[in-house]
């Protein structure tokens, strides 16, 4: 998982025997004055010479007075790969953000019980942790404080404990209802419980261990990047309960291959199954009305896509799911993704979008388990969105019903086999690039109605559009 730190701890930690500022030094720990009054201090930094076993101790003298440690400051042992284990002592109350971060040698921790938070990223990347013990006095842990810790199987919460929960070694708040952690080292197949009914956010993120995961109906929301990179997972089934998926929930996903999705997900976020190389079908449910930008980004191998209905694909805005991006914040990406199909209308930033349909890949369109080559768009639609059909290069005819009035732009983009389209009189609008690169088209009635053809409308078909 990619991570962002702050320039100043980049800078610090690029050689110098102190990493972050300090009031003063005893031993190979260094101290940052908190309280004055009460005589508190936090260990802001170690030598980085620093090795084996480590004890952090109850107090500290400096200048003949007294100092309590009581926190572990952001970043203080961060990379330092030769520590083995570390003992916290029970005057301690808060371990920072990135605290352990990349302790790639440190096998054993020790959190005592009077730690009531564990920041974000605090244990990230502690390769050799087996499994650790979260007491009761834990009321806070940060997002991915224990991710890609590769080793790590089990997660303990001691039964006193009134926010977090443990079963077979995974981190669950007090209730059960929200998946906090599955351990990166566990493999295998899991089952979800029951009562679950929140996947938080990173919760699987980088179990590449894991193999097959069974979502119950009683989850809701699947968060933010919560299974990326388990590249051992070949299919996953998304249950009708689900309502969101959120953002690159299922990003680099290689190894799955097929993906449905339940009729009552309305939203698919950006990004979700973007990098999921391996994947060849996928079907979605009634409900999805959106599907944000790159949701299938680089999966160049699809070739199954089955909506539920005519109806139902026409409903789903494409890059434009709920998860705080606009179509007015894309960056351009790799020029790679224009060889996917021939287009001559290259538009780099469109490419988020278009990669939002599965359609631009798989070029295959099922519709309740039936190919559909000839496509009559029903009374029931009012308007064709954006990239709707985008790709769909084995439809060879199109009928619109009288009913629709907007044709979206490059709707019908690549759709190279289409020989006919009847547009009727009722059109009013033919967005930018709506039939562009259906190199089989070689006419088209406009009738009365339409009082706006977008640019490159007709661009790349056999024969040339004139207003």
């Amino acid at each position: 998982m990619k991570r962002l730190m702050t320039l100043f701890a980049a800078v610090a930690f690029a050689g110098q025997a102190w990493a972050q500022d300090y009031d003063f030094v005893v031993g190979n720990l260094a101290y940052t004055i908190t309280d004055s009054v009460k005589h508190e201090v936090s260990v802001s930094s170690v030598n980085d010479s620093i090795t084996g076993d480590i004890k952090i101790p109850l107090n500290v003298e400096n200048d003949g007075l007294t100092y309590n440690i009581t926190s572990i400051s952001n970043f203080a042992f961060y990379k330092c790969k030769n520590i083995t284990s570390i003992a916290i002592s029970n005057n301690i109350t808060r371990i920072g953000s990135c605290a352990f971060e990349s302790c790639e040698n440190m096998s054993f921790v020790t959190i005592p019980n009077s730690v009531t938070c564990i920041g974000t990223n605090t244990f990230y990347d502690c390769q050799k942790l087996t499994s650790i013990n979260i007491p009761n006095s834990v009321s806070e842990i940060g997002y991915t404080a224990f991710d890609d810790c590769s080793n790590l199987k089990e997660i303990n919460v001691a039964n006193g404990n009134p926010i977090y929960a443990t079963e077979k070694g995974v981190l669950f708040d007090k209730n059960k209802t929200i998946l906090i952690c599955f351990p990166a080292g566990k493999k295998g197949s899991y089952t979800i419980p029951n009562k679950v009914e929140i996947i938080l956010d990173y919760a699987f993120s980088g179990c590449k261990g894991l193999t097959a995961v069974k979502i119950p109906n009683s989850v809701t929301n699947i968060g933010n990047s919560a299974f990326k990179g388990c590249k051992g997972l070949t299919s996953v089934t998304i249950p009708n309960s689900v309502t969101n998926i959120c953002s690159s929930a299922f990003a680099d996903c290689s190894g799955l291959a097929s993906v449905k999705i339940g009729n009552s997900v309305t939203n698919i976020g950006n990004s979700t199954f973007s990098g999921c190389v391996g994947l060849v079908s996928v079907k979605i449910g009634q409900s999805v009305t959106n599907i944000g930008q790159k949701a299938f980004y680089d999966c160049e191998n699809l070739s199954r896509i089955e909506y539920a209905s005519i109806q139902s694909l026409c409903n789903i805005s494409f890059g434009q799911a709920d998860d705080g991006f606009s179509r007015n914040n894309i960056t351009p990406m790799d020029n790679d993704v224009m060889e996917i199909i021939p287009i001559t209308r290259f538009t780099p930033q469109n490419l988020h979008l278009r990669t939002a349909n599965p359609l631009f890949y798989a070029h295959h369109l099922f519709i309740n388990g039936k190919e559909i080559t000839d496509l009559t768009i029903p009374t029931s639609v009012k308007n064709i969105g954006d990239f709707t059909f985008i790709g769909c290069s084995n439809l060879t005819s199109v009928t619109i019903s009288d009913s629709v009035s907007v044709i979206g732009e490059e709707a019908f983009l690549g759709c190279s086999k289409l020989t006919s389209i009847i547009i009727p009189d009722g059109v009013e609008t033919i967005e930018d690039g709506a039939f562009c690169d259906c190199s089989e088209l070689k006419s088209v009635s406009i009738p009365k109605s339409v009082t706006s053809v977008g640019e490159d409308a007709f661009k790349g078909c056999k024969f040339e559009y004139k207003e």
